[in-house]
């Protein structure tokens, strides 16, 4: 069985809303759930405010953002937060949401810390919530400082969606900076399916990358053509994702062909596989060695009738790497 763990902020970005494998979404519990489309500073830098993190659009609240970027330095302490993501409700609540990718069992680990502020010190409702079931929700006060939470073992499916959220809590909408930090440790028996990223692929690719997500270390990305191998390699973690990349590759010989991608650990279930079509472009040429030299197109007809040693050929297959006297004709 694979394990893996991430911090709920490695899933934070300020480029994408949803994040583009789909898997974190940024919003506010208006409506049920309302995306945030807007990522830049919020507030005011003249009043000491300012705040970077995304937001829905002319509204100042709710909003999320990072650790120690240009942070209000009217809430204690400084800097705030000092760990894990910043969320501000508003009347609204704002939510961090994960969108299951595949089975999996998750252990839900963190801390929260609602600061203190000259304007008030209410309290902040804190919730974690699975396909609208709430599973934790409590109060947090300034005064509590640095509270620990624990929700241990989630069962979960594909398309299961986890609600991290925080509102107002039993007071006023005022003044409720909140700093959340939630450990994700996974566990998994079958590799989740690797996404290729490059593309498209033809004769002339050298390179092919790759991903998944919530990819353990020690997983093993293969590249195949039928049962040949043709490259290994392990793959990296960075964020939440594994990444991989094949290098190197020479594909004159594949162009037209269907090559395959599995990620294999030792004692789990491979991944399901995925197909590359190389598209019959931009393949080498190849010089024939006879009694005359001829330059033939890899799987590529032949125009006229090439003549290889008295036998003349309509099409010729020959592999980019070996010498040129080596042909097959192939009628």
């Amino acid at each position: 069985m694979s394990t893996f763990s991430f911090s709920l902020k490695d899933g934070i970005n300020g480029v994408n809303n949803p994040s583009l494998d789909g898997v974190f979404s940024y919003g506010t519990t208006a409506g049920g759930f309302t995306l945030m489309d807007n990522y830049g500073f919020i507030g005011s830098i003249i009043s000491g405010d300012q705040i970077q993190a995304w937001n829905v659009t002319g509204d100042l609240y709710p909003h999320i953002g990072f650790e120690n970027l240009q942070g209000n330095i009217h809430v204690e302490p400084q800097p705030f937060p000092t760990f894990g993501i910043y969320l501000h409700p508003g009347a609204a609540g704002a939510v961090v949401r994960m969108t299951v990718p595949f089975a999996l069992d998750a252990n839900l680990n963190g801390l929260i810390q609602r600061a203190s502020t000259n304007s008030g010190n209410e309290n902040i409702r804190f919730s974690i919530v699975k396909n609208g079931v709430t599973l934790l929700n409590q109060f947090i006060d300034p005064t509590d400082g640095i509270v620990p939470f624990s929700q241990p073992a989630n069962t979960l499916i594909a398309g299961d969606v986890i609600d991290f959220i925080v509102r107002f809590g039993s007071d006023t909408i005022s003044s409720d900076d909140t700093a959340l930090e939630v450990t994700l440790d996974l566990s998994y028996t079958q590799i989740p399916t690797p996404i290729i990223t490059t593309s498209p692929i033809d004769c002339s690719t050298t390179v092919i990358n790759g991903e998944a997500t919530f990819l353990a270390s020690g997983t093993t990305a293969s590249l195949y053509s039928g049962a040949t191998l043709i490259q290994s390699v392990l793959v990296t973690t960075v964020g939440y994702n594994g990444i991989f990349s094949f290098t190197g590759l020479n594909l004159n010989s594949y162009g037209g062909q269907n090559l395959t991608v599995i990620l294999t650990k030792a004692g789990d279930t491979d991944s399901l596989p995925v197909n590359i079509a190389v598209v019959n472009a931009n393949c080498g040429v190849v010089a024939i060695a006879t009694d005359k030299y001829y330059t033939v197109a890899i799987n590529q007809p032949v125009s006229g009738n090439v003549n290889l040693g008295n036998t003349l050929c309509g099409m010729c297959l020959a592999m980019i790497s070996q010498l040129p006297d080596i042909i097959q004709c192939l009628n």
